[in-house]
C-alpha cells in the first residue's frame, strides 16, 4: 500500500494557539524548500491565512511552477464563494480542498462550481468531526463523494480528537465492501484521548486489511496544529519506514520555528481558527484528554 504524507503546515499547523510559528515572514517558504527536498512529502496544503503575508504566499505558489505540489485549502464548503478567493485560478493547484460540517452531503453543483475556479483542478473533500458522526453516515457520505468525478480524495478528518479505535475498525470492515471508484481516502488525525500517532498506525493496518491500494495521511512540522496538534510528520515518516530521511533534516527545519514547548495542557481544546469566525462550535467544546 502506497502511502502519501499530505504536509499540512500551512494550513492546519497555521492554526496553533499562541504566536505565529514561524520565526520571521521567510519561514514558510524556506520550510517549503526544505521539506520537498527531503521527498517526504507528496504536497503542500496552504491556505490563506493572516499568518501568510501576500508575498510569502505568492513566493510558496511560484513553487509550484518548480515540481512543488501544492493543495489549496478554500475552508468549509458551505462558506465558500466564488467571489472570496479571486486569486485561486491563478495557479495550478494540484488537488483543492474543502471540508464539510455537519455530515452535509454537498449538491454536486457545489462541487463542480469551486473546480470550475480552479481551472479544473480535482478536489480533496473532508469530511469534519468523521469520529463524533456514526460510521453508517459517514459511509454514505464516502459513496456518495465516490460517484462525483470531481473529486479525487476523500479525507476522513478527525478534527475534535474523538475518533477511537473502535470506530476506526468500524469504518474499514464496512468500506472493504463499499466501491469508491478509484477515489482515494484521507485521513486527518488529532491528537485526543489517543495519541495521532497511534490512531495513524492503526488507520494504516486497517487500510492495508482492507484492500486499500493507497492512502493519504495529513501531518504538520512537529504536530502543531489546533487544539492538541495533529499526527507529526516525524511520527508519520516512522510509521512508514522512513524515519532516517526526517532526521537528516529536522534541526535545520527546527531552526525556522520558535522554540516550541508542547507540555500536557499547555494548548486550548477548543477551535479558534480564523475559518470559525470566533465562535466555539459544539461539536470542539468537551474537554481533550491528554496527547
Amino acid at each position: 500500500m502506497i502511502t502519501h504524507i499530505v504536509d499540512s503546515t500551512l494550513r492546519e499547523g497555521l492554526q496553533t494557539a499562541g504566536k505565529p510559528i514561524f520565526i520571521d515572514q521567510y519561514g514558510p517558504i524556506e520550510y517549503v524548500t526544505l521539506a520537498h527536498d527531503s521527498g517526504l512529502v507528496d504536497r503542500f496544503e496552504v491556505t490563506w491565512s493572516p499568518s501568510l503575508t501576500p508575498e510569502a504566499l505568492d513566493k510558496i505558489k511560484a513553487l509550484g511552477a518548480k515540481g512543488v505540489k501544492l493543495q489549496a485549502y478554500v475552508g468549509p464548503l458551505e462558506y465558500f464563494q466564488p467571489t472570496d478567493r479571486p486569486d485561486l485560478n491563478s495557479t495550478d493547484w494540484t488537488l483543492v480542498s474543502t471540508t464539510l460540517l455537519h455530515g452535509n452531503i454537498p449538491a454536486r453543483s457545489d462541487l463542480t462550481q469551486l473546480q470550475d475556479r480552479t481551472n479544473g483542478a480535482p478536489l480533496r473533500v473532508g469530511l469534519e468531526c468523521s469520529g463524533s458522526n456514526g460510521v453508517e453516515e459517514v459511509i454514505e457520505t464516502v459513496a456518495t463523494l465516490s460517484s462525483y468525478d470531481e473529486v479525487e480524495v476523500i479525507s476522513i478528518n478527525d478534527s475534535n480528537g474523538r475518533m477511537s479505535i473502535e470506530w476506526i475498525e468500524s469504518f474499514f470492515g464496512t468500506i472493504a465492501g463499499i466501491d469508491t471508484n478509484g477515489h482515494r481516502i484521507g485521513f486527518h488525525i488529532h491528537n485526543g484521548e489517543l495519541r495521532a500517532k497511534d490512531k495513524a498506525k492503526l488507520v494504516l493496518k486497517c487500510a492495508e486489511l482492507a484492500g486499500l491500494v493507497e492512502i493519504d495521511l495529513d501531518a504538520t512540522a512537529f504536530g502543531l496544529g489546533d487544539r492538541s496538534g495533529i499526527l507529526s510528520i516525524d511520527d508519520a515518516a516512522q510509521l512508514i519506514g522512513k524515519g532516517v530521511a526526517i532526521e537528516s533534516i529536522s534541526r535545520e527545519i527546527a531552526g525556522l520555528f520558535f522554540k516550541i514547548n508542547r507540555k500536557l495542557g499547555d494548548l486550548p481544546d477548543v477551535a479558534m481558527s480564523h475559518y470559525n469566525n470566533g465562535i466555539i462550535r459544539p461539536e470542539y467544546a468537551s474537554t481533550t484528554k491528554g496527547i
